[in-house]
């Protein structure tokens, strides 16, 4: 999760709520958190 984050540059509480909406798939919380893959 830490990469991601960093990836992205979002926070880990934005990446967990993603994850409870969209479930684990990286390119669909990705796509919830406007990024790309």
């Amino acid at each position: 999760m830490e990469y991601w984050a960093k990836r992205w540059g979002v926070t880990h509480d934005q990446i967990i709520s993603a994850y409870r909406k969209v479930g684990m798939m990286v390119k669909d919380i990705a796509l919830e958190l406007g990024k790309k893959r």
